[in-house]
């Protein structure tokens, strides 16, 4: 049955009630004035509860009331929505806006007598009669707020029908409640679509509060400023794979192709295209800008209207392996029929509407690394998420639907789910950093090419290159009404790439007292960052009545730690309730002493004064803003149960024994694997003690605790469940903490003090405990443990055929040890001390050992092609057959060495002291030697192609005449001025180009010549 549109007896200016509403609205998207956007909400409530004030008092809410409050508050919002859409392409007029969204409001509500509510305006509001007058005024709005003088009408009306129906969507989903009058005036189909269609505006209303009303992070929570305000548009890189064919045919090759987009670009036109595959997957690291991306995506893919938007958030969604109906109970579950900030859920399965919808249906998946607590799981889980994704569209378009899926994960975990799903490469879009951008940026993170050999570059446009992070300055200052448009060098100081390439840590900068003059301290140790925000946080809570408020200071960074323990034994950005309780009662055991309520220290307790957020679904617990919060916090830990450890150990009155300190360990750390960003702020931490003696009996402490491990092995009894294999698990993880710890501060003491320091553990095997120990560690596989070796004591140990590669043990004395086949490939040897040291046929592929002492070290065949060399001490060194091409040996001394048989084929001999080097039968083609040092080398029987000798000391003719080189053409060897060119050298043909011919017909001629002469090797050379 039609209704008339009837004004509310109780209100007698509905037209100046409608432009307040207006106003409102058009504050809240920022249209006049877009810093006000922040601290406006741009959700409909302020507006509504306007309008309840309005209709207050009211004796009888007839139907006829009802449909007027709806035309009127659906004309409010329309009308600001489509001022927003003008906003967008040109600047309005804001002299003249009020007066003109007043005129045009005042023409809009003179509704037509014939007009009545009906299903027409629930099914197709745009086409109805009672919004006829607002079209038709259309015109003279844009006209009025605008500087144009011709526009696309067409294009114009069509965005107001947009609105419209947009508009009429929200105020029944606001509005339920007050307009159920009228709904159920409403029978048949009707009624059911219009239940859709609240549902879905109730929705989007829920996901525009997070992107356009929820403030960002603030420590002090003083910051109003939502999300997109702040918010710059992501740009993406993504791979195609491709086969080559080799030159002779026989094999073929992949290579891959690299591509960089705006994202948002990139999605809305995969969107627009159906014959596309329907899931996209969005990888980063943690903030990388990830989760805001999928937030400012849903709403405005939302507000655009041309598909429908289901936002999940997955670390509250239980996951069983029926992902129709686990997404069906996360709806349910999460579902809100009344309130003020939209609803998260649907009261049923939004799916089953998807297969009838005339619009097409895009998933937001966020959160795909935040699935599980358990890190060792998050693998599978990722992988077989997407796999069943994958599944689900496929069953669900077959049948009739139109479903699109964005997935937000991390790298590693999402490559293996596309793998198992059969989808191409270019399904994956990887979020690039806010910095400047360059074609290493763009190279995949998960394929066997390191050096980007395999890579083929698609031309980088400047527009999509550029530093990004002074724009999120001037957003930042400008919503903050700084009008400090000058960006700060904190912003953009490569001295700070770890907190400002990245957008969720550069806001943090921001937000710390180091982003101004005191940016260089947090260069030389980011942990001030996290120090200073959570001390904010800790003053905010002082100062409000939060829970914890009678914690002190170190009371609330106690608890905190007990926060980032048990984050590190989950993913390090989430944590489980059951370990955060284990943990407090024995890290923070002291404060059952101190505190009254020690109880309501809980984990709900602590999640409301951080900016931890709690989480349901099947583990209950509680997620950090950014993984970094839980890996400060947990080394911070660490760096206080060691210094806890050793007070109890040295307590006159009490002390402990070290079964008893090894145990508290055992149960901190359990199954937590240390980590690279870990171990950084471990490092980082320890690095503010400056007191050497404070240090050095924290050193000898651990140095004990190390020696009695060593000996019985970490105390893990009967308290820690599950397999044998899962407790020699807790006992690696434990002894590596424990000896990060160690190794930390034995490298801070040596700062300190100014001295060499070591760590100097009393093996219970001097001959194999160190390579025993590595094995525990599992340093000689690819674990962590490798980068906490360089302080080690290693002199004379075994270790043979230890696998070190990647290694850190820069520093390290290995002096006399036996390295013999090891693999120390990509190793950092730097300023090592390997005199003596056994390293036949070892693999020091790519080593770094500049500045590091080889003094008669035995390296007879070993590899070293493309080792850094520079500066090194190698005199006497026996170098027989060793391969040491493209080796940078700039500036070595190698006097007295042996490289008989040697290739320094392409190698780098500059500045180098050769005096009195045996090179007989060495390879030295393509060698440099700019002013390297020659006296008293022996270089007989040498091939020296292409080799520079222009510029040595020491080269004497009667020398030249010893070896073989190429007189003219390609390959010429260059000789200094005062050495004349052998007959017998080979002359090769000229050309720009050398080819492989050219190659072996030198080879030939010097391996000839060398057949010719007589054996030669000094007998001292032996």
């Amino acid at each position: 049955m039609p209704i008339n549109f009837e004004k509310p007896t109780a209100q007698t200016d509905w037209k100046n009630a409608t432009f307040a509403a207006a106003q409102i609205t058009i504050k809240a998207f920022g249209i006049t004035d877009p810093a006000s956007a922040a601290k406006t909400a741009v959700s409909l409530y302020p507006i509504i509860e306007k309008f309840n004030e309005a209709i207050a008092g009211i004796e009888t809410r007839t139907p006829e009331n009802l449909a007027y409050k709806w035309l009127s508050l659906t004309l409010a919002e329309a009308t600001a929505q489509i001022l927003n859409r003008l906003r967008r392409e040109t600047i309005l007029q804001a002299s003249t806006l009020d007066g003109a969204t007043r005129t045009f409001l005042e023409k809009a509500m003179d509704i037509r007598p014939a007009a009545k509510f009906d299903t027409l305006a629930i099914e197709s509001p745009a086409s109805h009669d009672a919004f006829e007058p607002a079209k038709s005024a259309l015109g003279d709005l844009i006209s009025s707020v605008t500087s144009w003088t011709e526009w696309d009408s067409k294009k114009w009306q069509v965005a107001f029908d947009e609105c419209i129906a947009q508009a009429s969507q929200k105020i029944f989903a606001t509005c339920h409640d007050d307009l159920s009058g009228i709904i159920n005036t409403v029978s048949g189909p009707a009624s059911a679509a219009l239940h859709k269609e609240i549902a879905w505006a109730r929705h989007y209303e829920w996901i525009n509060k997070l992107f356009q009303l929820d403030p960002v992070f603030s420590p002090d929570g003083k910051v109003e400023t939502p999300l997109s305000e702040l918010y710059i548009r992501q740009r993406c890189y993504w791979h195609e794979e491709y086969e080559v064919e080799s030159k002779d045919s026989r094999d073929i090759k992949k290579r891959w192709r690299a591509y960089l987009g705006d994202l948002h670009e990139v999605i809305e036109e995969w969107l627009s295209n159906s014959k596309k595959q329907p899931i996209h997957v969005i990888t980063g690291g943690p903030g990388s800008g990830k989760s805001s991306f999928a937030k400012a995506l849903a709403s405005e893919t939302a507000e655009r209207g041309r598909h429908r938007v289901l936002f999940v958030e997955l670390q509250r969604m239980a996951l069983s392996k029926d992902l129709y109906r686990d997404i069906e109970g996360y709806f349910k579950k999460r579902h809100r029929p009344t309130g003020n900030i939209g609803s998260p859920g649907f009261d049923a399965n939004p799916l089953d509407w998807a297969k009838t919808d005339n619009r097409p249906v895009l998933i937001v998946f966020d959160g795909l690394d935040e699935i599980t607590q358990d890190s060792e799981h998050a693998k599978e889980i990722a992988r077989d998420f997407i796999l069943n994704v994958h599944r689900l569209l496929n069953e669900q378009n077959t049948d009739g639907g139109q479903l699109r899926a964005v997935i937000l994960g991390r790298n590693a975990a999402c490559q293996n789910g596309l793998d198992a799903a059969g989808l191409p490469l270019e399904t994956m879009l990887n979020v690039a950093p806010i910095r400047k951008l360059d074609q290493d940026d763009l190279l995949p993170a998960t394929r066997s090419h390191e050096d980007g050999n395999n890579v083929d570059f698609v031309e980088l446009p400047e527009s999509l290159i550029a530093d990004q992070r002074p724009d999120y300055w001037d957003k930042w200052q400008r919503s903050q009404g700084l009008q400090q448009p000058e960006v700060p060098n904190a912003i953009t100081a490569a001295e700070l790439s770890d907190l400002n390439v990245e957008p969720l840590l550069l806001h943090l900068l921001i937000l710390s007292d180091f982003c101004g003059d005191r940016w260089k301290e947090a260069s030389q140790n980011r942990n001030l960052v996290y120090y200073d925000i959570l001390t904010q946080i800790h003053t905010r809570n002082k100062k409000e009545d939060k829970a914890g408020k009678q914690l002190c200071q170190r009371q609330f960074f106690l608890l905190m730690e007990c926060l980032g323990l048990t984050a590190w034994h989950g993913n390090l950005r989430t944590g489980d309730e059951k370990t955060f309780m284990s943990i407090r009662d024995i890290h923070a055991l002291t404060l059952k002493r101190e505190l009254k309520n020690f109880a309501q220290a809980d984990l709900d307790s602590m999640v409301l004064q951080t900016h931890a957020r709690k989480v349901d679904g099947a583990e209950p617990g509680f997620e950090f803003i950014h993984k970094s919060f839980g890996e400060y916090l947990a080394a911070r830990a660490l760096v206080n149960i060691a210094q806890r450890t050793v007070r109890r150990m040295n307590n006159s009155d009490d002390p402990i024994d070290e079964e008893t300190a090894t145990q508290e360990w055992v149960k901190l750390v359990g199954t937590a694997e240390l980590t690279p960003e870990i171990l950084k702020f471990l490092k980082d931490e320890v690095k503010q003690e400056q007191d050497s003696a404070s240090l050095q009996a924290t050193k000898s402490a651990l140095e004990t605790l190390l020696v009695w491990v060593d000996t019985n092995g970490m105390p893990v009894g009967a308290e820690v469940s599950g397999s044998f294999r899962t407790k020699e698990n807790v006992q690696r993880c434990a002894e590596t903490a424990l000896f990060a710890v160690a190794f930390s501060v034995t490298q801070q003491l040596g700062r300190a003090s100014e001295t060499t320091e070591r760590l100097q553990i009393a093996w219970d095997d001097k001959s194999y405990g160190p390579i025993r120990m590595l094995h525990r560690l599992q340093a000689t596989t690819e674990g962590i443990a490798k980068q906490i070796l360089g302080k080690l004591n290693l002199a004379k140990a075994k270790l043979t055929y230890a696998n070190l590669h990647n290694s850190d043990l820069s520093g390290a004395d290995l002096s006399g040890a036996n390295l013999r086949g090891a693999d120390l490939s990509k190793a950092n040897l730097s300023r090592a001390n390997l005199s003596r040291a056994i390293l036949r046929r070892a693999y020091l592929i790519m080593a770094h050992l500049r500045g590091a002492d080889l003094r008669g070290a035995d390296l007879i065949r070993a590899d070293l092609i493309e080792a850094d060399l520079r500066g090194a001490d190698l005199r006497g060194a026996k170098l027989i057959e060793a391969d040491l091409s493209r080796a940078d040996l700039r500036g070595a001394d190698l006097r007295g060495a042996d490289l008989s048989g040697a290739d320094l084929s392409r190698a780098n001999l500059s500045r180098a002291n050769l005096g009195g080097a045996y090179l007989i039968k060495a390879e030295l083609s393509g060698a440099e030697l700019q002013s390297a040092d020659l006296a008293d080398c022996t270089l007989a029987l040498i091939s020296a192609r292409s080799a520079d000798f222009t510029k040595t000391d020491h080269l004497d003719p009667n020398t030249v005449k010893s070896f073989f080189g190429v007189r003219s053409g390609n390959g010429k060897t260059l000789l200094p001025a005062h050495c004349d060119y052998p007959e017998f050298w080979h002359v090769a043909d000229d050309g720009e180009t050398e080819n492989w011919e050219q190659h072996q017909r030198y080879e030939t001629a010097y391996r000839g010549w060398r057949a010719k002469q007589a054996l030669y090797r000094p007998t001292t050379a032996a």
